[in-house]
């Protein structure tokens, strides 16, 4: 058995680090659509907001980034994902694709 070694990626940036001085880097979470094959991941943002998501499967996602950790992000329960539904992109990446986002920083279930 093979394992598929995935190459696509999506990068972005955190709108808010902007010009900012912060100390503090926003956790990004890559959040899949719920009728979609892709992945949970979740990154941590370096100082100018930049971040990199690598080898994700090909599917529908969601990015969200917030300033605090979010462990206990219920991210297959529909109910509690709809509350973000406004609060970050939607990405749908393709074999081999390669997306550029911007998110905003979301203050939600901190």
């Amino acid at each position: 058995m093979t394992r598929r070694k995935w190459k696509e990626t999506i990068e972005g940036a955190d709108a808010s680090a902007a010009g900012s001085q912060r100390t503090t880097f926003a956790h990004v979470y890559c959040v899949p659509a719920a009728d979609s094959p892709g992945r949970f991941a979740e990154v941590a943002a370096s100082a100018d907001g930049a971040f990199t998501f690598l080898n994700l499967p090909p599917g529908v996602y969601r990015v969200l980034a917030f300033q605090h950790s979010q462990p206990s992000l219920e991210f297959r329960n529909p109910e509690v994902m709809r509350a973000y539904e406004t609060s970050g992109p939607v990405v749908h990446l393709t074999s081999g694709g390669k997306e550029h986002v911007t998110v905003p920083l979301t203050s939600k279930a901190e």
